[in-house]
């Protein structure tokens, strides 16, 4: 189907109602259209929006899990954006949401990350959830340490009783 673009906020289309009463296809037949419908409002493609767009995961001990942080991601746009979520590491992890999506017009999904650093020092990530015409991101930073403290010696001293 094809849409003739008549004004900015009105779109004519020229077309066949299918012989199943429910489906609209376009007509080839220029000067002898079938039907006609006048789809009112702006057209729009999807728009991802994933918010926040940056989180500090702090300082976490090396092995250890920070708590995890909400993400949302939504489209803000028209139609449906179908896509992926993922990190681009093994140290920040989506605990809920990753993997594919589907979201029609105004609808959102729920998304989690936990920083798990595997060694010391910075550890910069991105949040990405991508379709084929967008891509977003949240950025992702969190610092790996280990502890100062040395484990106490454990001495053994046998009861002499």
């Amino acid at each position: 189907m094809i849409p003739h673009n008549i004004s900015e906020d009105h779109y004519y289309l020229v077309a066949d109602i299918g012989e199943d009463d429910n489906s609209i296809h376009r007509n080839k037949y220029a000067f002898s259209p079938i039907a006609i419908f006048v789809l009112e409002g702006e057209v729009t493609d999807p728009e991802l929006q994933l918010t926040p767009s940056t989180h500090d995961f702090g300082t976490v001990q090396v092995g250890e899990e920070s708590e995890p942080e909400s993400f949302t991601l939504k489209n803000a746009g028209g139609g449906v954006a179908e896509g992926i979520v993922f990190t681009n590491t093994s140290e920040y992890v989506v605990t809920e949401g990753e993997g594919s999506f589907s979201l029609g017009a105004g609808e959102e999904k729920d998304i989690e990350v936990v920083f798990t650093p595997s060694s010391e020092g910075s550890k910069p990530d991105w949040l990405e959830a991508e379709t084929d015409y967008q891509v977003v991101y949240a950025e992702l930073t969190g610092t790996g340490e280990t502890s100062d403290e040395e484990d106490p010696e454990i001495v053994w001293i046998p009861d002499e009783t």
